[in-house]
C-alpha cells in the first residue's frame, strides 16, 4: 500500500470518497486508500457518511454473530457476515459478544428455560440468540421455554372439556362467559361441550325445547337476524338441528 496514506484520517477518506458516485467506483479507483480505510476500521463509517449503499448494516452483523457460541463457529457458519464485518470495521463490536458468551452447548433444560424469560417469543430468540434456540430444540424443551417468554399466550385450542367446564364456573351467566374476550366458550360450542359446561347456569340451553326455540325465532325476520340478536337460542337450534323446524 502507498505509504503516503498512513497519515490519512477518516475525514481524508470521506473527502476522497466524495469524488465517486458509488462504493464500487471508490473501490475501483482508490483501492490503496480504501485498503487503508479498511485496515483502520473506518470503512463502514465512511460508507454511511457518503450514503453508499451496503448489503448489511452493523446491527445486521452483530445480530448474526449472536447466533453463534464462538468466533470460529461464526466464521464457519456465516462467512458472509464475518467477512463483511471485518471489511467495514464492525468486527470488534461483533467479536465482543463471544468474549462473555457462556458455552450454551453445555446448558441443561433448566438453564435454557431460565434464559428464555428474557425474550418475547421463539422467533425473537431464534433471531437474537440462535445458539440458545438450537440448544432448546436439541433438549426438546422449546415448548417449556416458550411458556416463560414475555409474549406467551396459552393456546386455547389445546384446552380440554374439563378446562371449559372449570372456566364456565367462574361466570354467573352464559352471556357473561360468551362475551368475555378469549374465553373458552367458542371451543366448548365447537366441540359440543356446552351442555356440561352450562349445567350450573339458570335456564341453560339444555332446557330449551324445539318449540321454545321456534317461539323465540318467530320474533325475527330471518335466521341472520335471529343469530345476531339471540345467538344463544340460535346456537341451541343449530346444535340440535332444529333450524329448519324453527325457520321452515
Amino acid at each position: 500500500m502507498n505509504e503516503g496514506f498512513s497519515n490519512y484520517t477518516i475525514s481524508d477518506c470521506i473527502a476522497d470518497g466524495r469524488k465517486f458516485k458509488s462504493k464500487s467506483k471508490w473501490l475501483e479507483y482508490s483501492k490503496d486508500l480504501v485498503s487503508h480505510c479498511i485496515k483502520q476500521g473506518w470503512f463502514g463509517e465512511c460508507c454511511t457518511a457518503l450514503n453508499f449503499k451496503s448489503k448489511y448494516s452493523k446491527i445486521d452483523c452483530i445480530n448474526d454473530a449472536k447466533k453463534y457460541e464462538t468466533l470460529k463457529a461464526w466464521r464457519e457458519g456465516s462467512a458472509k457476515y464475518y467477512n463483511f464485518s471485518k471489511r467495514h470495521g464492525y468486527f470488534e463490536e461483533c467479536k465482543s459478544h463471544f468474549i462473555t458468551s457462556p458455552f450454551i452447548k453445555d446448558w441443561d433444560k433448566e438453564k435454557c428455560i431460565l434464559e428464555s424469560k428474557n425474550y418475547y417469543s421463539t422467533t425473537e430468540l431464534a433471531n437474537k440468540r440462535y445458539a440458545l434456540y438450537k440448544r432448546a430444540l436439541k433438549l426438546n424443551c422449546i415448548d417449556d421455554c416458550r411458556k416463560v417468554m414475555t409474549g406467551y399466550v396459552p393456546s386455547r385450542s389445546l384446552s380440554t372439556e374439563i378446562d371449559c367446564i372449570n372456566e364456565a364456573k367462574e361466570f354467573e351467566t352464559l352471556k357473561a362467559w360468551r362475551d368475555t374476550p378469549r374465553s373458552l366458550y367458542s371451543l366448548a360450542w365447537q366441540n359440543k361441550w356446552l351442555e356440561k359446561c352450562c349445567s350450573h347456569f339458570p335456564k341453560t340451553f339444555s332446557k330449551w325445547t324445539a318449540l321454545e326455540c321456534k317461539a323465540d325465532a318467530s320474533k325475527y325476520k330471518n335466521r341472520s337476524e335471529w343469530n345476531k340478536k339471540s345467538s344463544t337460542i340460535y346456537r341451541v337450534a343449530l346444535n340440535n338441528k332444529w333450524l329448519d323446524f324453527c325457520f321452515p
